[in-house]
């Protein structure tokens, strides 16, 4: 019952963000707030992929990094690794955003850290091109980049 509530939740989502049909804000909120007290982490990655760069919805679309961001630390990093490829590529504005929300936490960071050495190549090639776009747009963050960068430079070796 629990993963078919969070299917119909993630698909009212969907349907909520879709401008073309009117879009309804308060829906998409209502379902956001049904998958967060579900708690399954099965929503994680297709909450991530519905982030899309061109939507008028950023405030809401911040409710979606909120509710991922609300799970377990490794499950959430995890999770955010294993499509950080394909995210990376549909949506480079919300890859940097969610890169620059865990670079803002020492323990986010090391977590991080810990699990980009264990992800495939192209996950490391994900991260790497995230870290190099976020550290060339915010000079303030450019050490904590230059960490991510050069773990999973030693890792690919």
């Amino acid at each position: 019952m629990k993963t078919r509530a969070m299917d119909e939740a993630l698909t009212r989502v969907r349907e909520a963000l879709d401008i073309d049909s009117g879009g309804n804000v308060e829906e998409l909120e209502q379902a956001l707030v049904e998958l967060y007290d579900l708690g399954d982490p099965g929503c994680i990655e297709p909450l991530l992929l519905m982030l899309d760069d061109s939507s008028d919805y950023v405030a809401v679309l911040h409710n979606i990094v909120q509710v991922v961001e609300a799970f377990p630390l490794q499950i959430y990093i995890d999770r955010l690794l294993r499509i950080l490829p394909r995210l990376a590529t549909t949506s480079p504005f919300w890859s940097g955003i969610l890169l620059k929300r865990i670079l803002g936490s020492d323990q986010h960071l090391e977590h991080l850290l810990a699990f980009a050495s264990t992800h495939k190549q192209a996950v490391q090639g994900a991260l790497r091109d995230v870290a190099e776009a976020l550290a060339e747009k915010n000079p303030n963050l450019q050490e904590k980049c230059r960490l991510v960068i050069d773990a999973v430079r030693g890792a690919v070796k």
